[in-house]
């Protein structure tokens, strides 16, 4: 009986290292090389202390970064928008250039107007949470750069519960033409009640962008847009989006009822 019991306590330690294990390989760091399109960028954004990860039976936080989503360039007299990915809570610093904050401070979502001298300027984004994270975003002057063929192509967006708790992955498939690579991606979320979320994606061991979000079946997620970006081996940098969306039917994590 003794012997019976210390097999069962040897199995039990060895499942759970294992799943520990297999959820610590489904999320990894986001990458931080920065792509345009002379129209949409992602910017990286630098964590400073350190981002701990709880993994409980609920699944774990999605903290793996930020970053800032919006045009790379901008022209005199132009107001353009900016997205954090990380918090709700951002406070938006003008660094350097003709650039006013024209809506939006210390919230996720900026607004920017762009003065009749502007010739490039650096605009800085810090979350006020807890570990700081610090987008800096050097915005050009644009010159009528043509916009370069994506060698990206986004397929589709696909979602699956994460061991039957709340949590869900959505992640998306994409084909990449010779000698291009993808580079980051960011994905924003959409709620039945009409809130939206912004995430840095991640790459899975399947090669795959994804995000992990606990999704609560109360307020589902009704739309999720993904956008891709990635460069090639002559320097050539691009993007592409896609969108899905569920309707009124949404996708929730089923807390054990898969």
């Amino acid at each position: 009986m003794k012997k019976l019991l210390l097999l069962l306590i040897i199995f039990s330690i060895s499942f759970f290292s294992s799943c520990s294990s297999e959820t610590s390989d489904i999320e990894l760091k986001p990458q931080i090389i920065e792509a345009s399109d002379n129209n949409q960028a992602f910017f990286p954004g630098k964590i400073q202390g350190k981002a701990s990860q709880s993994k409980s039976a609920k699944g774990f936080s999605n903290i793996a970064g930020c970053g800032v989503s919006g045009p790379k360039c901008a022209s005199s007299n132009q107001t353009l928008t900016y997205t954090y990915a990380g918090s709700n809570n951002v406070t938006w610093t003008v660094t350097s250039g003709n650039i006013s904050v024209a809506g939006g401070q210390g919230t996720n979502t900026v607004s920017l107007n762009f003065g009749s001298n502007f010739t490039g300027g650096v605009i800085t984004a810090v979350n006020s949470e807890s570990p700081s994270c610090t987008v800096i975003l050097e915005i050009l002057k644009c010159g009528g750069t043509p916009t370069p063929t994506c060698g990206i192509i986004t397929n589709g967006i696909y979602e699956r519960n994460l061991l039957g708790d709340e949590n869900v992955i959505f992640y998306t498939t994409t084909t990449t033409n010779p000698g291009w690579l993808i580079t980051s991606s960011f994905f924003t979320v959409t709620y039945q009640n009409g809130d939206t979320s912004h995430h840095v994606g991640y790459t899975n061991q399947q090669g795959y962008q994804q995000i992990i979000i606990p999704v609560s079946c109360t307020n589902k997620v009704r739309k999720v847009k993904a956008t891709i970006y990635g460069g090639n081996i002559s320097n050539t940098l691009c993007s592409d989006s896609i969108t899905r969306d569920w309707g009124s039917i949404g996708v929730c994590g089923t807390d054990g009822f898969n």
